[in-house]
């Protein structure tokens, strides 16, 4: 039987219970119990701090330190310096353990002021939230992967990185691309695109490094080689719409010089040399416009297919300033090699590809012996730029309207001086006859 407590002490003689403490108040079930080498607080007729031999102490319910902290659960401070927060729901394990050396582990979840979360009680779910105004901006989830500002910049658990830009279309890092390399994909609200690439110098064979889809289906793509060294952009019918080759050069369209069906344009490049062609297929209109420039909206200059040249003012100049020559001397007679000169009527031959109309010119072997100057040469050469070992020969015939120009004035002077002969006989005769009259 415990000893009543009316006054300010008494003594009890047995250890008490938690329901009946060995020291009492006024109040039966509430006070202080004793076990073997332990005392407890109990209220109520429950246990609800604990000393133990080792200087434990162990709290159930609530405790409040200075108004400040305040523990739900199982609160205990361990002789070493631990600290361990435990909860109703499993008293047998540690919810925060706070050890001696620093260290803290949280075996449920933590909120810290509302904005920083842990949460490690779902697989898979987000074990780590940091919260704007009760919005989450960056979380971590327990496989590793994050995200952050509401998804517009995630990585996930196997390294590929996602962003999203503003809702309309988003960029991803692939690491398990095609072939084993690591590639880049593009979304935008009506399409896509995917860039694979490798590490440089490794080739991966035939590949599109960069492929353009509508989601679903491939639209074309930008295609290399075998050895890497010529890119393609294909449509989606798998046809070359431009190849740029190792050495510079670039095709566009169906350009194909060695075909009357080829179309397109192409930069020639050989060894020290390059050259821009355009193409027209062998049924287009003799007029169609292989080259045209614009000033502003209106075309000013332009080249046909049958080799025409147009422009608004038919003005075509020569660099002419005194300032830049020298050795300026009247040129020699033009008149013995302008009457040597054979103007003839002839057309191309149809293989030649060019048209067969008739024209009216010179020969370039004919007046190579009258005027070797007027004639120049250029290689033929195959479609690959490959020297035939032959030559094409040429007339200046700007060079040759020159000298026509010089033989018309001298043709001018010449009959300048028959018209004053003229004119001297004919004075002659009106004196004769006045005499022959008188």
């Amino acid at each position: 039987m415990a000893i009543q407590i009316n006054g300010d002490s008494g003594i009890s003689g047995v250890n008490g219970s938690a329901g009946t403490p060995a020291l009492q108040g006024t109040d039966s079930n509430t006070g202080i119990v004793f076990g073997t080498d332990t005392v407890q607080v109990s209220t109520g007729g429950s246990t609800r701090v604990t000393v133990d031999s080792s200087g434990n102490v162990t709290t159930t319910g609530t405790a409040t330190f200075g108004g400040v902290g305040t523990f739900s659960g199982d609160l205990r401070v361990q002789d070493g310096g631990n600290f361990r927060v435990r909860t109703a729901a499993d008293a047998s394990s540690d919810a925060i353990l706070l050890q001696n050396n620093g260290n803290i582990t949280a075996s449920g979840s933590a909120t810290f002021n509302g904005v920083l979360k842990v949460n490690r009680s779902v697989s898979g779910d987000g074990c780590f939230n940091a919260d704007l105004n009760g919005v989450t901006k960056a979380s971590i989830t327990s496989a590793g992967s994050a995200s952050f500002a509401a998804g517009a910049f995630a990585i996930a658990s196997d390294g590929d990185i996602t962003t999203n830009i503003r809702g309309h279309g988003h960029l991803e890092l692939d690491s398990t691309g095609s072939f084993g390399s690591p590639k880049v994909k593009l979304f935008g609200n009506t399409g896509a695109a995917e860039f694979t690439g490798s590490v440089i110098g490794k080739a991966l064979g035939p590949a599109y490094a960069f492929e353009i889809t509508n989601g679903t289906t491939n639209m074309g793509g930008l295609y290399r080689d075998s050895a890497g060294a010529n890119l393609y952009l294909k449509n989606s019918s798998g046809t070359n719409n431009v190849s740029i080759l190792s050495n510079g050069a670039a095709t566009f369209a169906s350009y194909n010089d060695s075909s009357t069906s080829g179309f397109g344009v192409n930069i020639n490049v050989n060894a020290n040399t390059g050259d821009v062609r355009t193409q027209t297929q062998s049924t287009a209109s003799q007029y169609t416009q292989l080259y045209g420039a614009y000033f502003g909206s209106t075309r000013t200059f332009h080249v046909l297919a049958n080799g025409n040249v147009q422009n608004t003012n038919n003005s075509y100049s020569q660099i002419s300033d005194v300032k830049l020559k020298e050795n300026i001397v009247d040129a020699n007679s033009q008149w013995d090699d302008l009457k040597a000169v054979q103007v003839r009527n002839f057309n191309f031959k149809a293989e030649t590809g060019h048209s067969t109309h008739t024209q009216i010119g010179v020969v370039a072997q004919e007046i190579e012996t009258v005027s070797p100057g007027l004639v120049y040469e250029t290689p033929d050469r195959d479609a690959e730029g490959k020297d035939l070992d032959t030559v094409t020969k040429a007339v200046s015939y700007s060079v040759l309207y020159m000298k026509a120009i010089k033989a018309l004035q001298e043709s001018m002077t010449r009959v300048e001086q028959l018209e004053e002969k003229i004119a001297k006989i004919e004075t002659l005769e009106a004196r004769v006859t006045t005499l022959e009259a008188g």
